[in-house]
């Protein structure tokens, strides 16, 4: 079975297929820049996932090097103005795990180090894509998953933009992206090759978090912070949402998605995490923003599943193995 490229292969060298690399897309202004810091930031669970992070030569690359600013002065990016396209290594070690050999003998497999790509098109808040101009289709043909980032909020609530207009409808943007991909479709496909990882977005904001815990999605884990778990819960937080938009298109958005998909994977992140104080989690005390000068600064920074996302759709990616 092909396994992602080795640490240090040289590109003319790396053994078997291109390696799988992923795809973040989603609605301007959903929360994709503070994904992306938080993946910067943050770390996955070392018992089940091993040991990862985000190789990036931030002089090379304008978006890396400003989210780090960002996250020394825990702070916010601001909303993205021009088009940003990175190329991010995930580079890491999945965890020795013990197995039994045909005859009983046991032996640890993993520990070895790896990499794949994940690759950035974001586009400015209040932007309408345009496949041909943003070459969409370039990025997710060139890619063998996609995070797709749904922001709650603007599902819950009638907000607008600056201008006073409505947000970019999470319906019609999905619907121009997915169509991008139709020009990739191998002759007498019905569906895309890529594998997709919906991703519920802000659950530290008080609306969303109030409503997992109506629907009683969030589970804690020996006194740590609650989740909604990945899988059944998640899709289902995530169809919620959908049939209940203030956009009434949105309630068609479960079925788009399994038109063009043959595989889907659900997350529900938080990119800066719920407040844990000293003393642990307080259910009453979450909020993990503070004002700061005007504008907002994050009381302590702790990404809740933005690793775990990103590296659960790596392994359902085709020949990768932890």
């Amino acid at each position: 079975m092909t396994r992602a490229r080795p640490y240090g292969a040289p590109a003319d060298q790396r053994p078997g297929p291109p390696p799988p690399a992923i795809a973040l897309v989603g609605p301007p202004g959903g929360g994709k820049t503070t994904f992306l810091q938080g993946i910067l930031k943050g770390t996955p669970d070392r018992d089940r996932y091993g040991r990862w992070r985000v190789v990036v030569d931030e002089n090379e690359a304008d978006l890396a090097g400003t989210l780090l600013g960002n996250i020394d002065r825990n702070t916010f990016p601001v909303a993205t103005s021009k088009v940003a396209e990175e190329t991010w290594t995930i580079r890491g070690t999945w965890p020795a795990r013990p197995r039994n050999s045909l005859f009983g003998r046991q032996r640890f497999d993993g520990g070895e180090a790896e990499e794949f790509d994940l690759r950035i098109c974001d586009l400015p808040g209040g932007s309408t894509v345009t496949p041909q101009r943003d070459d969409i289709a370039g990025l997710l043909g060139s890619v063998g998953g996609i995070i797709l980032l749904v922001d709650p909020v603007r599902m819950m609530a009638a907000t607008h933009d600056d201008r006073g207009e409505p947000p970019v409808s999470t319906y019609g943007h999905l619907h121009r992206l997915l169509r991008a991909l139709d020009s990739r479709l191998a002759p007498g496909s019905s569906q895309v090759p890529q594998v997709l990882s919906v991703c519920v977005g802000k659950l530290d904001h008080p609306d969303v978090f109030r409503l997992a815990l109506d629907r009683q999605a969030l589970f804690s884990d020996d006194g740590k912070a609650p989740v909604v778990p990945p899988g059944e819960h998640s899709r289902q937080l995530f169809e919620h949402l959908c049939r209940t938009s203030v956009d009434p298109a949105d309630a068609d958005i479960p079925d788009l998605l399994d038109t063009y998909f043959a595989r889907i994977d659900y997350h529900t992140v938080s990119s800066i995490g719920l407040y844990v104080g000293p003393d642990g989690y307080d259910q009453g005390d979450t909020l993990n923003v503070v004002p700061s000068g005007g504008t907002e600064r994050i009381r302590r920074y702790v990404p809740m599943q933005v690793w775990e996302t990103l590296l659960d759709l790596y392994l359902l990616l085709p020949g990768v193995r932890p």
